[in-house]
């Protein structure tokens, strides 16, 4: 394929939509959670390698991680929201096993990982930081207006960015780390 171009890749063994996928530090690919096309829950997680374009099944996920749509891997840690049940899970790939560390932090719509930490934006424009390796949850600035639909990706080290939508009126807004603040764009 050239550049700028959508190439095709083999589809999952499992038809799914509104799933979590996040990139793992060796470039490959953690998916799964969301629904089946059918309309029921997924709780069948794989690792997609771009390179072979193969997927590997892992560990089934726990009764409320089946339902997750974001995800952001640490190290060996992956860190997916609840679904339906607002637990936070995290999937060991050395120990291809899941556990549920402890705080509860509800409707995270989109997470990102920054240094040790995971940001997650919820859908109330709370944003919360988590350290995987202590278990804490720190509610952290609510002034991002993202009530319908939002997505958060990292800037920089010192920045995040999270596009919402609120009343079909699409907005973009910038985190600032240090200061925990919100502006907009």
């Amino acid at each position: 394929a050239g550049t700028n171009e959508w190439v095709t890749i083999p589809s999952p063994p499992v038809a799914i939509m509104r799933n979590a996928i996040c990139r793992l530090n060796d470039g490959t690919f953690f998916l799964g959670g969301g629904q089946e096309t059918g309309g029921g829950v997924n709780g069948r997680w794989w690792i997609y390698d771009p390179t072979a374009q193969t997927y590997t099944e892992r560990a089934t996920s726990p009764a409320g991680a089946e339902f997750a749509k974001s995800c952001a891997a640490i190290g060996d840690v992956v860190v997916a929201d609840g679904g339906v049940d607002n637990d936070i899970y995290e999937y060991s790939r050395s120990g291809n096993s899941w556990s549920i560390p402890g705080p509860l932090i509800n409707d995270v719509q989109s997470m990102v990982v920054v240094g040790s930490l995971v940001y997650m934006l919820l859908d109330i424009g709370q944003l919360y930081s988590y350290n995987p390796a202590t278990n804490t949850a720190t509610a952290l600035d609510t002034g991002v207006d993202a009530t319908t639909s939002c997505r958060l990706v990292a800037e920089s080290a010192t920045h995040l960015i999270a596009f919402t939508v609120v009343g079909g009126v699409a907005r973009t807004w910038r985190y600032t780390i240090a200061t925990d603040s919100w502006d907009t764009g």
